[in-house]
């Protein structure tokens, strides 16, 4: 609005209504403008209670900002000798909203994700596939979480993102492990559907279909717990 009245000012210097026009916009404008910082505080759509809380401690007075709280009234109240200082509770807000948007981004991700099981053979078992990209988004997401721990920001969120940061090392480990186990299974369930290899090995055979059973309820059950924890 500013640039537009400036512009207007320098057009319409042959036309002195319009122009008296433009030169009283152009000081309200002016006039306004000396607020925008304070604006920006108070708009700050990361600030939570708390931060309100400290701004009210920083200014000495119980500071409005429900639906019905206008910037006058703030003006009013004299906030805007306090801007500086009120600008570091936002800029603090700022950085802890990024944080909390980060992790609900990455929350997000994982659900839409789906873990593909794929029947072996003529086996009655359903075996893990296709997780190359839940390994990538969980290396990332890890990294990512780990960070943010790391941030001087976090402190609000730190339970939150530390409990997140443990179920995705444990998604990680679960993944890992099932891997390992489902590997060394389909290297040794060809030789155990040998009816002459389980004819001579009875008690190895009899052993493998038993701990088959035993994998697949526990590394179910692991991933139950992962999704509903």
């Amino acid at each position: 609005m500013w640039r537009t009245i400036h512009k207007l000012q320098k057009t319409l210097t042959d036309q002195l209504g319009p122009r008296r026009v433009a030169d009283l916009l152009k000081n309200r404008i002016d006039k306004f403008k000396v607020h925008i910082p304070l604006l920006q505080v108070i708009c700050n759509p990361g600030l939570k209670e708390r931060h309100w809380e400290q701004m009210s401690q920083l200014v000495g007075l119980v500071l409005p900002h429900d639906g019905s709280a206008s910037l006058s009234d703030l003006i009013e109240l004299g906030l805007a000798k306090y801007v500086d200082k009120l600008d570091e509770i936002g800029g603090s807000a700022s950085k802890e909203y990024s944080l909390e948007k980060a992790m609900t981004k990455m929350k997000d991700e994982w659900t839409e994700m789906i873990f593909t099981f794929i029947k072996y053979r003529d086996t009655s078992a359903y075996i893990l596939s296709a997780v190359d990209d839940i390994q990538l988004m969980l290396d990332d997401h890890i990294i990512k979480a780990q960070t943010m721990l790391g941030s001087p920001f976090i402190k609000p969120l730190e339970d939150d993102m530390r409990a997140w940061c443990e179920r995705l090392t444990l998604l990680q480990d679960i993944i890992d492990i099932w891997l390992k186990v489902q590997a060394a299974w389909l290297y040794l369930e060809p030789i155990f559907s040998s009816d002459d290899i389980v004819n001579q090995m009875p008690e190895e055979g009899r052993k493998f279909g038993k701990e088959k059973l035993i994998f697949f309820f526990i590394f179910e059950f692991d991933f139950f717990l992962f999704r509903y924890r």
